[in-house]
């Protein structure tokens, strides 16, 4: 009987053993997908990091682009403006002294 008891004891320590090596084992490739699937967030974090940038500047030049081109605009807008006020002027002051008024 204690033969037995003993062979029991030998064998449930061996599975214990087993137990132990198994659960080191899917701990360890746990912790390696976990570490893996990180690095694998980090560098996708990165490149949007990288896209951000490049869009911020793309917006940073259109807008810039966009100022020059109203300053321009507003300038030519003026310049008509003061070319046909005078134009009126002298119109009118032609017709005023066609007519002697």
């Amino acid at each position: 009987m204690e033969g037995i008891l003993d062979k029991a004891l030998v064998e449930l320590e061996n599975l214990q053993l087993d137990l132990r090596r198994v659960v080191a084992h899917s701990t360890a490739s746990c912790k390696l997908d976990l570490n893996l699937e990180h690095n694998k967030m980090r560098a996708e974090l990165e490149q949007l990091e990288k896209d951000l940038a490049a869009n911020d500047s793309r917006i940073q030049k259109d807008l810039a682009e966009t100022k020059v081109w109203v300053i321009a605009t507003k300038s030519d807008v003026m310049k008509y403006s003061l070319s046909t006020i005078v134009a009126v002027a002298s119109l009118t002051s032609a017709v005023l002294r066609i007519f002697k008024f």
